[in-house]
């Protein structure tokens, strides 16, 4: 489970904001002790069950000692086990995958976007600002955000890398439904 005192989430502060967020983080650890969560975890509730299932998936598949019934049926003495430890595995890997911060699948235009994406804040701003046209600035109900994508020079980068970031949603999707499929499947046999 994510440490509710995160060091980076300190950096750069001023005391007063440190010492607020340091009691948050002490009223986060009594909720975690309390409640078994806190409000930090409901910020982000995919993201917790992917980390902390897939942890305890992992710490129970090295710890237990029991099998299903079902697959000592079908396989019986100690090839049963090893069957019930692969599909604790795959679970627990399907839930990394599914996790964008530790699926192995790399965006291989993510270097390079990166790259021109910095180009490009320097030289038409954030959000493209330098390109707004007058009206577009006196306009003061609507900001109009200018896009990579809409300069030709950059324009090249920017459909691969996110046809790219569409594959990988796919793949951690499909990720997601096969752990979570496995999950429901063997629900009733998580216990030791």
């Amino acid at each position: 489970m994510k440490n509710v005192f995160d060091r980076s989430d300190y950096r750069g502060w001023n005391i007063f904001r440190w010492l607020k967020l340091f009691v948050f983080d002490l009223k986060c650890c009594r909720e975690r002790i309390t409640k078994g969560y806190c409000q930090k975890d409901l910020w982000n509730i995919d993201y917790w069950f992917l980390v902390v299932m897939s942890d305890m998936l992992s710490e129970f598949n090295q710890t237990t000692c029991s099998t299903p019934g079902r697959l000592m049926e079908k396989f019986p003495g100690e090839s049963g086990h090893k069957e019930w430890e692969a599909i604790l595995s795959k679970m627990s890997f399907l839930l990394n995958e599914a996790n964008e911060y530790t699926c192995k699948w790399i965006n291989p235009y993510a270097e390079e976007h990166d790259k021109a994406f910095c180009e490009f804040e320097e030289k038409y701003g954030i959000a493209g600002e330098k390109l707004l046209t007058d009206e577009e600035r006196s306009d003061k109900h609507t900001r109009r955000i200018h896009f990579m994508s809409e300069i030709p020079e950059y324009a090249y980068i920017d459909e691969p890398y996110k046809t790219a970031e569409k594959e990988s949603w796919n793949y951690r999707n499909q990720c997601k439904d096969e752990a979570l499929s496995l999950f429901s499947e063997w629900f009733w046999s998580l216990w030791d």
